[in-house]
């Protein structure tokens, strides 16, 4: 429950290193298995599970309205995947040239990434183009290991140095 109480432990099972979660509108939680180069989907009450697997040790997951996006962080295959919310149509390669990627976002009609090895925050427009692989810097010492968007403010967290930064609005809503 949203209050803390009735916590279940094991509302999900045979979960391999969950990385990313993320809920859409209709209901259903994802979340990665990282290990198991997966993404799982299942209903809030924890039935109909589901797989996209073959996936390149997942990490952070979002969801938008029509799709999934993730971010895959495997030796030499350093992308965001997408695919339809009903699993088809997986691209592993929808956005490339990432560099070590933890984290993933979506809002606005973007995309947001962490580049962890870079300390920056990466950018693409939902249709994969536009792609600016540094379009945020995150401070020295940084780490930067989440991030969560909305159209009126940006949050990244550091790993590192233990710090929540914010981002620019306007730089969000794509009127940079």
């Amino acid at each position: 429950n949203i209050d803390g109480s009735g916590v279940d432990q094991s509302f999900f099972t045979g979960v391999d290193v969950p990385r990313g979660m993320a809920v859409d509108q209709f209901g259903q939680v994802y979340w990665t298995n990282s290990q198991a180069g997966a993404i799982a989907r299942a209903n809030l009450d924890g039935i109909n599970q589901s797989f996209i697997s073959g996936i390149a040790e997942p990490r952070g997951v979002a969801v938008d309205g029509g799709h999934v996006y993730w971010v895959n962080n495997a030796a030499g295959d350093n992308t965001v995947g997408r695919a339809n919310l009903d699993g088809s149509a997986v691209d592993q390669g929808f956005v490339s040239g990432l560099d070590f990627p933890l984290g993933i976002a979506v809002a606005g009609g973007f995309i947001y990434w962490t580049n962890s090895a870079s300390n920056t925050i990466g950018r693409a427009s939902v249709n994969g183009t536009r792609v600016n692989q540094s379009f945020l810097g995150v401070p020295p010492g940084g780490d930067a290991f989440g991030v969560a968007a909305d159209p009126g403010v940006g949050i990244c967290a550091g790993r590192e140095a233990t710090t929540v930064g914010t981002g620019r609005p306007d730089a969000l809503s794509g009127t940079k």
